[in-house]
């Protein structure tokens, strides 16, 4: 019975998605240059099967920043990042908006070329 678990985890480790998955890029907000987004400190970007990622290390949960991502979302283990969502800011300088996730989606984005 134990060799057969061990098995069937070892297969499904071997094609899960995110094993095959780009290393992360640690981001941190006091490293950070311009407006930081998150109300987290400190997490990484991840590309998955050509989807954007953010990891908060704070909660551990992972967000999805681009539509592809948001497909594949909840194969992942990854929540939608919704505008209502307490983990992305508001834009200070723009009332109603929230804080541009435009470089920090490029960056993910980045790490699906490496």
């Amino acid at each position: 019975m134990k060799k057969i678990l061990t098995t069937v985890l070892l297969t499904a480790l071997f094609f899960s998605p995110v094993s095959f998955a780009k290393p992360p890029q640690v981001i941190e907000k006091s490293e950070y240059k311009g407006q930081w987004p998150f109300s987290f400190k400190e997490g990484a970007l991840q590309c998955i099967k050509g989807g954007a990622f953010v990891l908060d290390y704070d909660s551990g949960k992972m967000y999805a920043l681009t539509g592809l991502a948001r497909s594949i979302a909840s194969r992942v283990g990854a929540l939608p990042l919704e505008p209502d969502s307490e983990v992305w800011l508001d834009d200070p300088n723009d009332p109603g908006s929230k804080i541009s996730l435009s470089n920090m989606t490029s960056k993910a984005l980045a790490l699906c070329d490496e």
